[in-house]
């Protein structure tokens, strides 16, 4: 069986916005859904949330211990002949329940997305992006992303690091000789602020009071920033190849590529704790995320419909090949998922 060629022939393909299918990357541990650009650019095109989430990213609202088991009513329910109490109703511990059923909750790390700007020095709009290529090459877990921005041309290149929580982007462009392209990365309220979990899943961009965000050193194109919520802290790395980070909002920092080139490298690293260790560059990562995945498909199963006559198998094939990335990607880390895994949402949509 030539697993490369059964793996390939079914590598996800998109040429418009797919509103409810947002390719994702990752390693079950660290999880990273993009829009059609290789980042989170338009998160307001997509009825998915754009994500990015770890296993160890979860906040408590108002701190770790704001409300206990005993702080709630119970109701008293006739089971297999015996009477239960369950938390069915708040009566009147409403702030109480809703704090113990939205505690603790996944953390969205950060929103990483491109600003792309007009020749009038607007911002570009989605309707103003055009002749959209983006292909994920399942074998080597890389994605590759096209498209024009007013006709002028964008390539980008996305992978994440199959044991850091770690993404590693290459962007090829002449907008940049221009200054008419940024990367920008958004934190948002980390709170849960909806009773609805369809409406809670979506970050929250406003209430900008209750979190922190910090540049806590820069240099030699390296940056750490800090994120404070409530009890809760993390840090992310930026490592870049050219140009300048400088913080642009309360909780956003833009990187300006230099106008001299026409390429850019850069890297960000989530982590629950400051570390000494830098960032790995592009090419380390693209590197290691070849080796990974070409490991993961070469030593796992692997189904070949392709002498099959039945109609349906063809289809089949893709729907195991697909479940298995998406596996691996959203729920096969150190810590099983109850629901979808990582990013919510499952990561190729309606493509699987």
């Amino acid at each position: 069986m030539n697993k490369k060629e059964v793996i390939e022939r079914h590598n996800p393909h998109i040429s418009k916005v797919e509103a409810n299918a947002p390719l994702s990357l990752g390693n079950g541990d660290f999880g990273f859904s993009v829009d059609f650009t290789g980042l989170q650019s338009f998160p307001n095109s997509y009825d998915a949330p754009l994500s990015t989430q770890s296993n160890w990213g979860w906040h408590y609202t108002k701190g770790k211990r704001a409300y206990k088991n005993e702080d709630i009513r119970y109701q008293s329910y006739e089971t297999y002949g015996r009477n239960v109490d369950y938390p069915m109703k708040p009566e009147d511990k409403e702030e109480a329940y809703h704090w113990l059923r939205q505690n603790p909750h996944r953390l969205q790390l950060g929103r990483i997305s491109f600003r792309f700007l007009s020749k009038l020095g607007t911002k570009v709009e989605i309707n103003q992006i055009t002749q959209i290529n983006q292909k994920l090459n399942l074998w080597t877990g890389t994605l590759h992303s096209q498209f024009l921005v007013e006709e002028v041309p964008v390539e980008v290149i996305t992978v994440c690091h199959p044991h850091r929580d770690e993404i590693g982007v290459k962007v090829v462009s002449p907008l940049m000789k221009e200054k008419r392209l940024e990367i920008f990365t958004l934190f948002s309220n980390p709170d849960m602020t909806h009773t609805s979990w369809s409406k809670s899943i979506f970050p929250d961009y406003d209430h900008k009071d209750r979190h922190d965000s910090t540049m806590n050193h820069m240099v030699n194109n390296t940056a750490l920033l800090q994120r404070r919520m409530d009890d809760d802290v993390y840090f992310v790395q930026w490592n870049w190849s050219e140009g300048e980070l400088k913080q642009t909002d309360t909780h956003e920092f833009t990187l300006s590529p230099s106008y001299k080139t026409t390429e850019l490298e850069f890297t960000l690293h989530f982590a629950s704790k400051k570390s000494k260790s830098s960032n790995s560059a592009f090419y380390e990562i693209l590197k290691a995320s070849e080796q990974y995945w070409e490991s993961f498909w070469l030593k796992g199963g692997c189904a070949d419909f392709s002498g099959s006559t039945d109609q349906r198998a063809f289809e089949l094939e893709r729907r195991v090949v697909l479940s298995q990335y998406l596996c691996a990607v959203h729920s096969g880390g150190s810590l099983p998922h109850k629901r979808q895994g990582l990013c919510i949402i499952v990561g190729l949509g309606n493509f699987i």
